[in-house]
């Protein structure tokens, strides 16, 4: 049983019988396709959230919040100033079958907002219809800077998971952000066999593309051992950057700090940078979500100072 902000995922089902149970009892009549409306191949469970973010006289302000099913946020906090800490709550903790969520976070000019998650978001196994789980997050920049940090995405074995996020900048936005996930779980000896995940990534600015990528893996796939794949690991990770005044002197200052970190511990994974159109790249591919996480923060650390000369202010839900 999983539990996040108080809610498991067992409620949430057990809730999702009850209610089929009594649409059948209370009316006998009905046809079977009625009695299961919502169920099967046609379910489909909506969550959207809206965050507008303005620059205010001495801070940024969340100006707007709008929400649809089970999707929240804590209220801002302050604690560096100016820049506005959000944190995005999800309760039922994981998408399951049917589960599409929609998160729009619409950053105005001057406006400075950081954006992270309390705990790791889930990919739960798809029903036995095989119903697809969505989750869209569109990051939009209007001349403003925006710090994406969201905690990683577990994929379980058997999940139908597709996974897209868009950011869409202007000239002078700034961004930094990450996506990290994990297929299967390792270290519960419960790979990722069965089942696919669909990750979809798309930078634009002014609405030209920068980036975009789309892989797609299968559980027990070719790709998840050989070389060209995933060469035996679980986990993979991209953080961005856009908005750096030298991107090729940041990938060679970044470069020599990774090679500092790998002589001061032993690393499991395996860590690249480099940039292309002003957009700079780091890769995570290795068997831990925790060491690509960590390694992620530390990259991101040394990355804030050079894109907004503001030192690390780390959001203190990583720290329970």
């Amino acid at each position: 049983m999983i539990i996040q902000n108080g809610a498991t995922t067992n409620d949430r089902l057990t809730a999702h019988s009850h209610s089929f149970s009594e649409g059948l009892s209370s009316n006998h009549n009905h046809s079977a396709s009625k009695a299961t409306e919502g169920y099967g191949v046609d379910r489909n469970w909506l969550a959207e959230l809206t965050l507008g973010f303005v620059a205010g006289p001495d801070k940024t302000l969340m100006k707007e919040f709008r929400f649809k099913g089970p999707l929240r946020v804590q209220r801002p906090f302050y604690p560096e100033g100016s820049p506005c800490h959000v944190y995005i709550l999800h309760p039922p903790g994981g998408l399951v079958s049917g589960d599409n969520l929609k998160i729009d976070i619409d950053c105005h000019k001057n406006s400075h907002a950081v954006l992270t998650t309390p705990s790791a978001g889930k990919i739960y196994q798809a029903d036995s219809c095989n119903v697809k789980q969505y989750q869209h997050v569109k990051l939009t920049l209007d001349n403003a800077i925006c710090e994406w940090l969201p905690q990683e995405t577990i994929v379980f074995n058997g999940a139908n998971g597709c996974l897209d996020t868009e950011i869409a900048l202007t000239e002078n936005s700034k961004f930094i952000g990450w996506d990290i996930y994990c297929l299967g779980r390792t270290a519960g000896n419960k790979p990722f066999e069965l089942g696919s995940v669909v990750q979809s990534l798309k930078v634009t600015k002014e609405g030209v593309p920068l980036l975009i990528e789309r892989q797609v893996v299968q559980g027990g796939g070719n790709e998840l051992t050989q070389r060209y794949g995933f060469s035996g690991h679980s986990v993979s990770g991209t953080l961005i950057v856009y908005g750096l005044e030298s991107p090729i002197c940041t990938v060679e200052k970044l470069r020599e700090s990774i090679e500092l970190m790998a002589g001061e511990t032993s690393l499991k994974g395996m860590l690249a940078v480099t940039q292309r159109l002003g957009v700079l790249l780091v890769r995570y591919l290795g068997p831990c979500s925790e060491e690509g996480k960590n390694l992620f923060i530390r990259c991101w650390k040394l990355l804030r100072k050079e894109l907004l000369g503001l030192d690390a202010s780390e959001p203190r839900i990583w720290l329970t």
